[in-house]
């Protein structure tokens, strides 16, 4: 039986920035001496000084407008903006007008740390951004519709976020090992608001995980899972999924089938996981990509990663060996794994840049189907949301929507 294992919390109130420049060693809170910040203050994002930066209310183009997230089938909210800047942006009519939602979230001229790539929501009023892929080290939530945002800086860099009620989580790559190495990969902390962003508690450091990027999938309100990986083709020899049960206090080091190996072909080079439920695993991966095809697996699991199914596969022709990979299910060899929702056991949505398709499937994972008929297909898209009984797809010309079972053109160009 595997025991969980306890991390103990130094606390503090030394800064983060302090914390790296120091070049304080990852192995572990307890036995490196690190002092992680036990609680992070935010505060509220205000206009900058001395600049003509457009006020709340301004009307954006479509063609600005980045990382949908629609809370229900008129409000949404999104990243984008003027000029390459990243301001909280909204919509209240089902995505057909989009306006800017308060002060800029970063700047062109601005920190690096400020900068966010991910976006989500939990209603109408409450949304959170944070720097995820290739980010900052900056979360900001809003739980009054945008009236105010509240910014915290977490770790180098605020990999992923996770919501259950009104409870956030956020994984924050701490000081990373060794500290000057190009292939340097960081620990993980866990931080906690339960006030809306207001303030963030440390809870725990991921056991044995460091990495650069990270899924955080949050069943219920004590249960979460991890996935902790490298940047694309850095593979760190640590990387992983782990459990908790305890609300984060303490975490479990689970199964990642994606990191072995089979024949000479390693399948940790993308990795998705999602959670519909503690007992309804997803876990995609796929192999590194050749000639705009890449080798993909899905497993799924009921025992709360503890033990995997392999339920489909693709063999993407010359680029995989024979018998690298089981005969399972039906996945489309076009593409790179991409973002994953699954909103139930049977039903999942994936996009797959490379072949600019959304899949979808119905039976678990088994076989996949293009989800857009032809006319969308050939817009591209490039990222969707699920919004209660709609799909909102995002292409590089237009925003459609599909409502039972039926695609209507939103905004931009239908052509």
């Amino acid at each position: 039986m595997e025991e969980p294992l306890k991390i103990g919390a130094f606390r503090g109130g030394l800064l983060v920035g302090l914390l790296l420049t120091a070049g304080a060693s990852p192995a572990g809170c307890a036995d490196a001496g690190v002092v992680v910040p036990s609680t992070v203050r935010a505060s509220v994002v205000s206009y900058a000084p001395r600049t003509n930066e457009p006020r709340a209310g301004t009307t954006v183009a479509l063609s600005e407008v980045n990382n949908i997230a629609f809370a229900t089938g008129r409000v949404g909210y999104a990243l984008g903006g003027p000029q390459g800047s990243e301001f909280p942006l909204k919509t209240t009519d089902g995505g057909r007008r989009w306006f800017i939602d308060g002060p800029a979230l970063f700047l062109p001229v601005a920190d690096g740390a400020s900068a966010v790539g991910d976006l989500a929501v939990r209603s109408a009023s409450e949304a959170y951004a944070y720097g995820g892929s290739g980010g900052g080290s900056s979360i900001v939530v809003t739980t009054d519709a945008g009236k105010r945002w509240w910014r915290a800086y977490l770790g180098q860099a605020v990999v992923a976020a996770a919501q259950r009620g009104s409870d956030i989580w956020a994984l924050a790559a701490g000081p990373q090992s060794p500290p000057s190495a190009v292939n340097a990969v960081a620990v993980m902390w866990l931080y906690d608001s339960t006030n809306g962003g207001r303030s963030w508690t440390y809870r725990s450091t991921l056991p044995a995980l460091r990495g650069w990027e990270a899924d955080l999938a949050r069943p219920s309100a004590n249960v979460g899972f991890a996935l902790v990986k490298g940047f694309g083709t850095e593979q760190a020899a640590d990387a992983g999924i782990v459990e908790t049960t305890d609300g984060g206090a303490t975490w479990i080091r689970r199964s990642d089938p994606c990191e072995r190996n089979r024949g000479a072909r390693s399948f940790g080079f993308t990795q998705r996981l999602q959670a519909a439920s503690p007992t309804s695993l997803w876990l995609f991966c796929g192999a590194k990509p050749s000639a705009g095809t890449q080798a993909k697996l899905v497993w799924r699991s009921s025992s709360s990663a503890r033990t995997w199914k392999l339920v489909s596969a693709s063999t993407p022709g010359v680029h995989a060996r024979s018998n690298d990979i089981p005969a399972a299910g039906d996945l489309p060899e076009t593409g790179t794994t991409g973002d994953l929702a699954a909103p139930t056991r049977a039903a999942a949505w994936l996009i797959m840049p490379g072949s600019d398709v959304l899949w979808k499937t119905t039976d678990g994972g088994r076989v996949w189907t293009a989800a857009t008929p032809a006319r969308i297909d050939r817009q591209i898209p490039g990222e969707f949301s699920l919004a209660q009984r709609s799909i909102f797809v995002r292409t590089a010309y237009a925003l459609w929507r599909r409502t039972s079972g039926v695609w209507k053109h939103v905004a931009g160009s239908a052509i």
